[in-house]
């Protein structure tokens, strides 16, 4: 027996994603995550000096923050208390040293030049125009090189170190993984919903009370993005993933959830994907005839619900049963939230108008990620910057013509990565990673550093499928010029 293959296999297999998900939900449902982070990044540290593989190192940088219980939040000193901070800093420490032994050990920056990589050239100049933030503006702060550094990192170094580190795998196999990635974190969140709607109640006096829906790593609205980008990855895994029902099942979850969020943010764009992605799925993939059949199934009962909920909406003293009363109660009060809020833009109109005042001030580099004054009801903060509630928007004022150009140019070679000769397990990636841009024409997700990386996994993942599929394409070509 090979016993490192072995070792190998346990690390890199079903386990660790199966005990770093449990973990995640122990640590928020019980608030015991000044125990379950630094367990988990144990488990990954090992992982990360045993053997060559990344992957437990994937799932966790994606569910670390769901460790975070909402109890926890600021003004909360939880994390200052005592033999606290030491153990959380001790952790991230010991981990970031594991990476690094982990890079040098497997030479991934000798085995193939940085210049070659996919999307070098394009993140290079983002980069640039990044750093460059505000540095013209009269009231630069120093926190702007320091955050759009942090966003470098995210957007450059760990893509590449991601993308150096799958290149031994197969990618094929990468994207199974990723799917189960996927398929975990969701059942992550799922739990979260349960827990804020079944155990701490939002619904008090007929009242739907929307700062309860909130966990540590934020409030509904971030809750609601990270809900929904998981969504196109389980129609993925029911058009070919290994537990196609789950999948779907949790697809569906998801969605539901993302509503529940009261995000209004995320359910339009958490409904578009999903009609979207269900509408794909029975034209693509393994299990098109199955999927034609559900799509038709789930379309009548969905129609058969809304009829019912609209019947018992209009005429509620018609209810006998006591569950459907609670269950229309309940939908009643989520619904009215909705309603009630309507399609005002909750003061982001006025932002996008002062950025464009920014603008005119700092046209060529912006005022700066932290030169960003746009709204009365932010509360200033030493260490996070204001956003702008809007990729462009946040562009122009914050980076300039420069930066917003530098941005263009990197998102323009990402659609082609995307785009190129369709291939379904590239696409259907690029279609989660795609929620975060979406979403963030309402939001800010793309400039709050730790919202991206499961783009980022989800880009490295793809960009080798493009590479695996463009070099077997000059294979072809070479071998048969008329191809």
């Amino acid at each position: 027996m090979d016993c490192n293959k072995t070792k190998s296999d346990i690390i890199t297999g079903v386990l660790i994603p199966i005990a770093l998900a449990i973990l995640a939900v122990i640590g928020s449902l019980f608030a015991l995550e000044i125990y379950t982070i630094p367990i988990s990044i144990l488990l990954v540290v090992i992982s990360l000096w045993a053997t060559t593989s990344i992957k437990p190192f994937l799932f966790l940088v994606v569910t670390i923050s769901y460790h975070l219980p909402a109890v926890h939040l600021y003004p909360s000193d939880y994390y200052s208390t005592g033999w606290h901070p030491y153990v959380l800093l001790g952790s991230i420490l010991l981990l970031l040293i594991s990476l690094v032994y982990y890079i040098i050990k497997n030479q991934l920056f000798t085995h193939a030049p940085v210049k070659k990589i996919p999307l070098v050239l394009p993140l290079v100049i983002m980069t640039v125009g990044m750093l460059l933030n505000g540095v013209l503006a009269p009231d630069y702060k120093i926190m702007n090189l320091v955050w759009s550094t942090l966003m470098m990192v995210v957007y450059f170094f760990v893509y590449v170190v991601i993308y150096l580190a799958i290149r031994r795998d197969n990618p094929r196999d990468m994207v199974q993984y990723f799917n189960l990635l996927t398929l975990l974190t969701s059942w992550i969140l799922i739990a979260h919903m349960a827990k804020i709607y079944f155990v701490d109640g939002v619904i008090v006096d007929g009242v739907l009370v929307r700062n309860r829906i909130v966990m540590g790593y934020g409030v509904c609205t971030l809750m609601g993005f990270h809900i929904t980008t998981l969504i196109p990855m389980n129609f993925y895994g029911f058009m070919k993933g290994k537990t196609p029902v789950i999948s779907l099942v949790t697809a569906i979850l998801l969605w539901i959830a993302g509503i529940a969020t009261t995000s209004r943010n995320a359910a339009l764009i958490g409904t578009v994907y999903f009609i979207f992605c269900f509408i794909f799925d029975a034209f693509y993939g393994r299990r098109v005839v199955v999927a034609r059949a559900i799509l038709a199934a789930t379309t009548g009962i969905t129609v058969a619900i809304f009829l019912f909920f609209g019947y018992y909406y209009i005429f509620p003293e018609r209810i006998n049963n006591e569950l459907v009363r609670f269950v229309v109660d309940n939908a009643r009060v989520l619904i009215t939230q909705y309603l009630n809020r309507g399609l005002n833009s909750s003061g982001r109109t006025d932002i996008w108008k002062r950025c464009f005042e920014l603008f005119k001030e700092s046209p060529i580099f912006g005022k700066g990620f932290f030169g960003l004054q746009v709204s009365e009801q932010f509360v200033p903060d030493e260490y996070i910057p204001e956003f702008a509630h809007n990729t462009i928007f946040e562009l122009i004022a914050a980076t300039g013509i420069v930066g917003t150009l530098a941005y263009g140019c990197y998102r323009i070679a990402t659609l082609k990565v995307m785009l190129h000769r369709f291939d379904l397990d590239r696409f259907m990636i690029l279609v989660g990673a795609s929620v975060m841009i979406a979403e963030s024409l309402l939001d800010n997700y793309v400039f709050q550093i730790y919202t991206t990386f499961y783009y980022v996994i989800a880009l490295a993942i793809a960009v080798r499928l493009f590479e695996t599929r463009r070099d077997a394409d000059f294979r072809l070509m070479v071998l048969d010029p008329k191809a």
